[in-house]
C-alpha cells in the first residue's frame, strides 16, 4: 500500500513543522516577553528602582538574545548604569559541558556613572545586598564548588564612566 505508507510520512512532516513552528513561536514571541518582564520585576523588587528597557530579541535557532537601550536609574532617579545593546549568544558547548557556555557577550556603549553622595554612601553601593550581622556561636558554612561559566568571546565598545564626590565642600567630578 504504497498510499498509506505516503499519507504517513505527510503525518510525521506535519508533526515535525508544527513542533517547529512551535518551537519558533515561544522563542521569537514569549521569551523576549518574559525576560523583559523579569528584569523589570527583578529590579522593582529587589533594588525598588523602575528599569527602562527597549526592545527585547531572542533568536531560538541560533540562540541570541539581544537587548537594547538598557537603563538603570539611582536612588535620585539619574542613570547609574546603561548601555545602548548587549547581545549574548549562548555555544552549543553548553550542553555537553553542563555549564553555561556563551559563544559571545557584545556590549555597546556601556555607561557607568557612580556618584559619592553627600550625607550617604556611593550610588553603585544601592546595588548591593545587605550584610547580616554575624551570629555568635554560627558554624562555618560547608565549602561550594565554584560556579562555571565560559565565554569565548567578550567585546566592550564605546564605553564611558562619570565619578562625581558630591561629599567634597567643592563637588568634583571625573569623566
Amino acid at each position: 500500500m504504497p498510499g498509506l505508507r505516503g499519507r504517513r510520512y505527510l503525518v510525521i512532516l506535519a508533526i515535525v513543522a508544527g513542533l517547529v513552528g512551535l518551537y519558533a513561536a515561544v522563542g521569537f514571541l514569549l521569551v523576549p516577553r518574559w525576560t523583559r518582564s523579569e528584569l523589570v520585576e527583578l529590579t522593582a523588587r529587589d533594588f525598588g528602582r523602575k528599569l527602562s528597557i527597549g526592545a527585547v530579541s531572542f533568536n531560538p535557532f541560533t540562540w541570541t538574545l539581544d537587548i537594547r537601550d538598557f537603563s538603570l536609574p539611582d536612588a535620585d532617579g539619574r542613570p547609574m548604569i546603561a548601555f545602548s545593546s548587549l547581545e549574548d549568544a549562548v555555544g552549543i558547548a553548553s550542553v555537553p559541558r553542563l555549564a553555561p557556555s556563551l559563544s559571545a557577550i557584545v556590549l555597546d556603549r556601556p555607561r557607568v556613572n557612580v556618584v559619592v553622595r553627600r550625607a550617604g554612601p556611593m550610588t553603585l553601593e544601592d546595588l548591593a545586598p545587605p550584610f547580616a550581622p554575624p551570629a555568635a556561636a554560627k558554624a562555618p558554612a560547608p565549602a561550594s564548588k565554584p560556579f562555571k561559566l565560559l565565554i569565548e568571546r567578550l567585546a566592550v565598545q564605546n564605553g564611558s564612566a562619570t565619578y562625581e564626590d558630591d561629599s567634597r565642600p567643592s563637588p568634583f567630578r571625573l569623566d
